[in-house]
Order: structure tokens, then C-alpha cells, then sequence
């Protein structure tokens, strides 16, 4: 077991905004930040990525290539992220690597999942401990593999008598319910950011990627025809908990949308992610007194409105008060799942993913060289 609580995440998102890290003291709570990292991907990765992640035609070669160009991120990330620390210092860094598709269990089938980035060349070129692959165990099991920020949420948030949820608004929306004394409730929701962003990268032809602070959504108006037609897509009347990726809400998705104005269009994609999040929280089996958010839509005012009026009397309130980032949560998370790993503490939550187990989480790629 490591004799340090020192250990980093890296995570990046459905949204292809960039790749977050930090290095994080987690003896700490809420866990100390020592160092923290941003960095955006190419432009044209972003657009291979998304090729991918929509089921569009790609070669074995053109996929290496991806995967390679992900890891060479993360070395850089991981670079800039452990000249602010002492390496020795450092037990692990957890890595989820860019997910291009998500494949739930159906139908009896065990379910699979692809993310792009290897340990082992990121472990090798840093010199240090990465873990990584923290979904497929959890499969193998039966479960979804995903959402993994509940493990997280229950050690950041939990209360011992206030029933809260905890939902981060990444490019989809996952939402975790904290009840005093039952299992943990977790579910995916639907999209968040990614309709709204790849909208903005659409309707800009590039330019932006996002909606500054919802402004675009906040001018435009409701299409109630269009909103309902997009309400009936399968993945809303599947059973909690259910998991989801941008081969669902990806561009075909969001093409529907491009017969409106850019105004119009963020709109009601935004208010077709507040749907999603409030059907999620009329499933809990207890209302939550106040709902914790995180990630990246936290600083979309226009959006944060929208929830704290449809969530009344439910408290909509920034992770920020309680000491952690919204922006830094998901890396944190796997910063926490690295830890588990080499803790050996199983991480899955089977309540959350569905799986027949409970199970650890995360291969370990060691990241020593010997002269």
C-alpha cells in the first residue's frame, strides 16, 4: 500500500474541450490541489475523434494513430502537471483515456467500451505509475461500466442525514444520488454540453466550441415540436441506471437541430438537458435537498437558471462550496480510482452499473525503467 495520498488524474470528456489534470493530495478534504492543467486537443484530432465517436468508417491505422497522438497528450499534460511536484511524491496517476464508443449491455450481451490512450507509453515516457482501463472489469460483470464520478461523489458529498444528488454537467449529464443509509443511485441522464457545444462548433464554423455563459441559448426560444420529437428518442424511456456516449448524441443527433438559429437551437437543446436532469431526479427514491453541480456547464448562467427553476424547491448549488472545483472533478475522480486500485478497494458500485459484483477497477501499467 503507498505510504503517500498524493496521486493525479486525467480525464477527458464527451465534449472534446480539451484534457484536465491535477495532482491532488486526497488526505486531505475536500483534497488539496498541488498542481492543475489544462490542455486542448488539435482541431483536427478533434474532428477524427468526432468521426469515430459518430460510427463514421475508420482504418485499424487511422485508430493507432488517434490512440497515439491521445497519449502524447497526456505525457504532455502529465509533464507540465509533475514539474509543479516532486515526482517521488507521486504513488499513481489515474488516466481514463478519450472514450469513441460506448457499447451498453443489451439483450443479455455484455456490453464494451473503447477508450483511446495507452498506460503503458504514458507510464514509460513519465516514469511513474498510470492506471487506466476502469471500465471493462465492471463489464465483464454484467454492468454498464460507467458512470465511474459516483465513487467519487460518495466520498466527496455524503452526507450522514441529508438526502443530496451530485450531477455533473459534462458533455452528458450524470447524476448521483446520495441517500443516508441505501445504496448509491447513479445514472447517466442524457447530454449536457455536447449538443450545445457541438452546436456552437457547427453554427461558428469553428470559431467557438462553446456557448459563452448560455448567452446564445438565453436569446433564443423553445421549439416544444422539435424538443417532444427529440424526448422520444429510445434512450429516455430506458429503465435507471443507463449509460450513454456521443455514439447516441453525437452530430447525427445534433443535426436535427441545425434547421433552427444558433439562438434557437442552443436553446432547446438546453432545455432538452433539463428534461433529462429533471426526469433523473424525480427518480430518486427520496427528493434531494440540494443538488451539487460540477463540470464544465457550471459556468453556463443561462443553463444554471434553467435547473434551479425546474429543480425548485431542490437547492442548485456549485461544487465549489464544498471545496472542490467543478472544473477539476471528474479528474479528481480518477485520481480517487487510482487510489482504490492501489488500495485494492473495489470502486464499481454495483447499484450504479448494474454489474453481478463488486470488483476493483483499473489496470496498472508500472511506468519504471532500469538502466
Amino acid at each position: 500500500m503507498p505510504t503517500t495520498a498524493v496521486y493525479g488524474g486525467m480525464m477527458s470528456g464527451t465534449s472534446l474541450d480539451g484534457l484536465d489534470g491535477v495532482i491532488v493530495d486526497l488526505g486531505q478534504h475536500p483534497p488539496q490541489i498541488l498542481a492543475q492543467a489544462h490542455q486542448r486537443w488539435p482541431s483536427d484530432l478533434v474532428r477524427r475523434l468526432m468521426q469515430a465517436a459518430d460510427g463514421r468508417e475508420v482504418t485499424t491505422a487511422e485508430v493507432l494513430q488517434m490512440s497515439q497522438e491521445v497519449s502524447e497528450s497526456h505525457v504532455q499534460l502529465g509533464q507540465a502537471l509533475l514539474c509543479e511536484v516532486t515526482r517521488s511524491s507521486v504513488a499513481a496517476v489515474g488516466m481514463h483515456g478519450q472514450t469513441v464508443w460506448h457499447q451498453p449491455p443489451k439483450g443479455g450481451v455484455l456490453g464494451y467500451s473503447l477508450q483511446l490512450g495507452s498506460a503503458s507509453w504514458v507510464a514509460a515516457r513519465l516514469g511513474i505509475r498510470v492506471i487506466s482501463d476502469f471500465r471493462l472489469a465492471d463489464m465483464a460483470l454484467g454492468g454498464q461500466g460507467a458512470p465511474l464520478a459516483p465513487y467519487a461523489h460518495l466520498r466527496l458529498f455524503s452526507h450522514p442525514s441529508e438526502v443530496r444528488a451530485v450531477l455533473n454537467l459534462g458533455g452528458i449529464a450524470n447524476l448521483t444520488g446520495l441517500l443516508p443509509g441505501q445504496p448509491v443511485w447513479a445514472s447517466d441522464v442524457g447530454p449536457a454540453n455536447m449538443l450545445m457545444d457541438d452546436l456552437a462548433r457547427h453554427y461558428s464554423q469553428g470559431v467557438f466550441d462553446y456557448d459563452p455563459e448560455g448567452m446564445h441559448a438565453a436569446r433564443g426560444k423553445n421549439h416544444p415540436e422539435l424538443l417532444t420529437h427529440l424526448l422520444a428518442d429510445d434512450f429516455f424511456a430506458l429503465p435507471f441506471p443507463k449509460s450513454t456516449g456521443r455514439e447516441r448524441f453525437g452530430g447525427d443527433f445534433t443535426r436535427i437541430l441545425h434547421t433552427l438559429t444558433w439562438d434557437d437551437a442552443s436553446h432547446t437543446a438546453g432545455r432538452l438537458t433539463v428534461e433529462g436532469i429533471a426526469r433523473a431526479i424525480r427518480s430518486l427514491p427520496a427528493l434531494p435537498v440540494r443538488l451539487i453541480v460540477a463540470g464544465g456547464g457550471v459556468h453556463n448562467a443561462w443553463l444554471m437558471d434553467q435547473l434551479t427553476r425546474a429543480l425548485f424547491p431542490v437547492a442548485v448549488e456549485s461544487s465549489a462550496a464544498y471545496g472542490v472545483d467543478p472544473l477539476h472533478l471528474e479528474a479528481i475522480a480518477f485520481a480517487l480510482l487510482a487510489q482504490a486500485r492501489l488500495n485494492g478497494q473495489c470502486a464499481n458500485l454495483p447499484s450504479v452499473t448494474g454489474a453481478r459484483a463488486s470488483t476493483m477497477l483499473g489496470v496498472v501499467a508500472d511506468g519504471r525503467v532500469t538502466s
